[in-house]
């Protein structure tokens, strides 16, 4: 009798202790769960265009630039920059009224949503990078477009700090700004040595 008095006590603790054990175990296995749906929730929000009041949020993104070997040994000696020059633009239907002050933004392209120039001063490898960050579209710009696609036009070429014209062989992206967020938020091109016969001004 005195044997089983003892047991008994010992089982309830037991019990009480695994069950406290199998809590625990749930609530990190809970925790992993919200903190994965947390980082994918982050990855999405990293890859859309984000609407937030009067604003439309334009994701973080890169342009690459590959320097060929010659443009890269002038641009390091000379000291001079590299310049991506963007634009973000849309359509507009051509009987479309538009107020006053969203007509002052229509131009050649269409209408002008947002621009910028981003520089690079030191050159020091053949891979020179743009990190794109902190765009924002006024919406009542946005709310304008005929198709709602968000264009966006880069264009790259030297500071001119050296040279008096431009010195870089290089392609244009122009293209729905959607390509980019489809292409890992991405874009990249290969740069050479413009001819000097060749070399204009930009701008």
């Amino acid at each position: 009798m005195k044997n089983t008095l003892i047991i008994f006590p010992l089982v309830i603790i037991l019990i009480i202790v695994s069950c406290r054990d199998q809590k625990k175990h749930t609530a990190k296995i809970s925790s992993e769960v919200a903190a994965s749906v947390s980082n994918v929730s982050d990855e999405v929000s990293k890859n859309e265009i984000i609407f937030k009041g009067d604003e439309v949020l334009i994701p973080e993104f890169t342009a690459n630039l590959n320097v060929d070997p010659e443009l890269f040994n002038v641009l390091k000696k000379k000291e001079e920059s590299v310049i991506a020059d963007y634009y973000f633009y849309g359509n507009v239907a051509a009987d479309t009224k538009l107020p006053l002050d969203v007509q002052k933004e229509m131009d050649l392209y269409g209408l002008c949503l947002a621009k910028g120039i981003l520089e690079i001063n030191d050159i020091t490898v053949r891979k020179i990078t743009f990190h794109f960050s902190h765009i924002k579209i006024p919406r009542r710009l946005y709310d304008h477009l005929t198709d709602k696609i968000i264009r966006l036009n880069i264009n790259f070429y030297s500071g001119r700090k050296v040279f008096e014209n431009n010195i870089l062989d290089v392609d244009a992206f122009d293209s729905a700004f959607s390509d980019i967020l489809n292409n890992n938020n991405t874009v990249t091109y290969s740069a050479k040595l413009l001819k000097t016969r060749d070399r204009r001004k930009v701008n």
